[in-house]
């Protein structure tokens, strides 16, 4: 499958070679530009973008499975309500898919 994440914060998925019809949509819960996706298994996703928010999101059946972390400047702001919007620019799991690395847009 391709996943390709937009600007408008939309998440699509494709059957590889099947390029005429998208075979799913991520329930992605924002209208800020989605910039990174991983795989997490065949059915779960993890998205991040210029909200600041990693998600978890389940592709089959197609909903939000948890928010993972919010990005804030200090330990203090991590309440959602409070969240100051800190664009995530990279998101890598390690191999065991145990681990999430991201970096954000802190200058």
């Amino acid at each position: 499958q391709l996943m390709v994440s937009f600007q408008s914060g939309a998440v699509l998925c494709w059957r590889w070679g099947e390029w005429d019809s998208i075979a799913a949509r991520a329930p992605t819960h924002t209208a800020m530009a989605v910039n990174c996706v991983v795989s997490v298994d065949e059915t779960r996703i993890i998205t991040a973008g210029d909200d600041g928010v990693l998600r978890l999101l389940s592709m089959h059946p197609p909903r939000l499975l948890a928010v993972l972390a919010p990005h804030a400047k200090d330990a203090a702001r991590l309440a959602l309500s409070a969240l100051e919007e800190l664009p995530v620019e990279q998101l890598v799991l390690d191999r065991a898919r145990k681990l999430i690395v991201y970096t954000a847009n802190d200058s």
